[in-house]
């Protein structure tokens, strides 16, 4: 599967999971990190709530929204790891 293929399957899943405002941004040749982006707007997730926030805050997000709330989370955490480690790597550090 190329590069292009995984940018618009995850596209269409997010169009067909209540994604919005989804864009394909091709970024090959202007970054090392991909080629392209996905970014979209995420909604109807529900919480209880309004107050726990960051890793607990799953605690306070209603049974139905959990695993778009989990999703977003593990993306906010991984992204930001990922280019830690890479940019370290890139400026020696790591």
């Amino acid at each position: 599967m190329t590069s292009y293929e995984s940018a618009m399957l995850l596209a269409n899943t997010l169009d067909g999971k209540k994604g919005e405002e989804i864009k394909v941004l091709k970024t090959e040749g202007l970054t090392t990190l991909a080629d392209y982006f996905v970014i979209c707007t995420a909604t109807s997730t529900t919480a209880n709530s309004v107050g726990v926030g960051g890793l607990p805050g799953i605690l306070s997000i209603q049974p139905a929204s959990m695993l778009s709330f989990a999703l977003c989370m593990v993306i906010a955490i991984v992204i930001p790891f990922v280019l830690t480690v890479v940019m370290g790597k890139k400026k020696g550090v790591a």
